[in-house]
This record gives C-alpha cells, sequence and structure tokens, in this order.
C-alpha cells in the first residue's frame, strides 16, 4: 500500500470515529434535556466539529432521520462559528411521527397543555407573560398542575423564561416542530 493511501485510510478513520463519538454523545442523555451544545462538541471533536456534524447528518439521513441545529437567535440567516458554539445539536425524525403512538415523557394531560401553549404564545408573537399563560390553561386544568406543567415544559427546553417572567418558544419546540407546518394546519381546520 502507498504512503498516501495509508495516510487517506487513516484520515477517514479519524473522521469516521469522530463521526461515532459525536453521534454516541448526542444519543445518551446527560441531563434533563437530550442533543448537545456547539462549544461541548468542540471540546469533544476539536474545532472541525461543524464539518463532522455536516457529515454525520449525510449519514443519518439513510436512517430517516437528521441532525437538527437551533441557534440562540433563531433567525439567523448566515451563522458564525461562534453562533454554533452557542447553537443546540439535537437528532430528530426526517419526517414527522404521527402514526406511531410513543410513550415518553408526557402523558396525555401534559401533551394537550404544551401544544396550547406553544400555540398561544407563537400567535402572540413568541412573547407571552408567565401569569396569563397559568391563566390561559387553568380554564381546563387546575393551577397548580398548571404551574407544574410549564415549569416543567421550560425544564425541557420547549418554552424559555426571561428575567422578567416573559415566556417564549424555546429551542426544543423549534428543533421537534415545523411551526410552518403547524400554521397551515391551523389556518385550515380554524383551530
Amino acid at each position: 500500500m502507498s504512503k498516501d493511501k495509508k495516510k487517506f485510510e487513516k484520515r477517514k478513520l479519524t473522521i469516521f470515529n469522530k463521526m461515532k463519538k459525536m453521534l454516541v454523545y448526542l444519543l445518551v442523555q446527560r441531563r434533563s434535556i437530550p442533543g448537545a451544545k456547539g462549544f461541548e462538541l468542540k471540546k469533544l471533536i476539536g474545532t472541525k466539529y461543524t464539518f463532522i456534524a455536516n457529515l454525520l447528518n449525510k449519514e443519518l439521513e439513510t436512517y430517516g432521520l437528521k441532525l437538527k441545529i437551533v441557534f440562540q437567535d433563531k433567525n439567523i440567516e448566515n451563522p458564525s462559528l461562534q453562533d454554533y458554539d452557542k447553537a443546540y445539536f439535537y437528532i430528530t425524525t426526517s419526517e414527522p411521527i404521527i402514526a406511531t403512538p410513543l410513550k415518553g415523557q408526557f402523558n396525555m394531560e401534559e401533551l394537550g397543555a404544551l401544544a396550547a401553549s406553544i400555540l398561544l404564545i407563537y400567535s402572540k408573537n413568541n412573547k407571552y407573560e408567565y401569569e396569563n399563560l397559568i391563566d390561559f390553561l387553568s380554564n381546563k386544568i387546575s393551577k397548580l398542575k398548571t404551574r407544574r406543567f410549564i415549569d416543567k415544559f421550560i425544564k425541557k427546553g420547549y418554552l424559555e423564561i426571561d428575567e422578567n417572567n416573559i415566556l417564549s418558544l424555546g429551542w426544543r419546540t423549534y428543533a421537534e416542530i415545523d411551526l410552518q407546518m403547524l400554521t397551515k394546519i391551523i389556518a385550515i381546520y380554524s383551530v
């Protein structure tokens, strides 16, 4: 085997090992939220982690999965390396899972409250007061449950709260929910 071919094979193996390391890191849940921030991947993989993430995403596509990157500033067009360092990297399915019954971290009451919260906050231009959401949801659910549900949604990353108690959609909502499709469905069915 020639020297260049050995060098090429060694580089290919290094890239493959980095992809595998990134995949395991993204799949194993270490905290209450899955995925990882960019700076964590940078520390694990190195400065070329965005290149490795792109290669991993191409490989995941063959399995019906994708690596979704959600930036802190949701409307970013040309992200810089600093934007990638602050972004969430998360593995999700390529197509929405509609027909598959999922046993997850929410019961039906919590899912209903989450859906209503997301729709309400999204319809209010992604800003809604914490107490107003509690009042809105407590028409159907007790106030005690409502507070617990909203705190769970914040902890899981579906909602975010600022120092003024203003809620907005969290990174996980952007990662898991196609908001344009949701808007179309609402418009069609006039929910």
